[in-house]
């Protein structure tokens, strides 16, 4: 009996801290452990290892699994049934994936051209664009009540 007292005041714990997908978490987990590790390594390679500059960014990710809880607490208040813990996982998720790739590219390792194109978007806050010279056309459909329903764009090189 005294096993089962435990094990339900430790599923309680775990719902309170955590009650979206578990898998999500344990990405998040890996992807952590991966950003915190190829930061070291970054900063080995570059002879700018810095304790206090470590302090920040653990401290920096001990506040990202802060906000895990807190968007736990709020997802059960509100009754979400995970949906949005599991939206804020995913959306740090791809933070740590970013800061990865970041940090490969710093060390000089070689990053395919799609995945620098949508870094740089992030980094500049502005969408890649690029320019294909030609006549362009563009067409738009509207409904019956005069909204638009497509544009088209076509370009024709030259």
């Amino acid at each position: 009996m005294d096993k089962t007292v435990i094990i339900t005041e430790l599923n309680v714990w775990r719902e309170l801290l955590f009650n979206g997908d578990m898998l999500l978490l344990r990405i998040l987990f890996l992807m952590t452990l991966f950003d915190v590790i190829s930061g070291i390594s970054k900063g080995f390679a570059k002879n700018e290892l810095r304790s206090r500059r470590a302090s920040e960014g653990l401290a920096r990710k001990a506040h990202m699994y802060f906000i895990v809880i807190m968007a736990n607490v709020i997802d059960q208040v509100f009754n979400g049934n995970g949906m949005g813990v599991n939206a804020v996982v995913i959306f740090y998720i791809v933070v740590e994936s970013l800061s990865l790739i970041e940090n490969a590219k710093q060390l000089g390792l070689p990053i395919p051209d799609v995945i620098t194109d949508k870094l740089a978007m992030f980094e500049n806050g502005e969408a890649v664009k690029e320019i294909v010279p030609g006549d362009a056309t563009t067409t738009i459909v509207k409904d019956k009540n005069g909204d638009i329903k497509d544009v088209e764009v076509k370009v024709e090189n030259k």
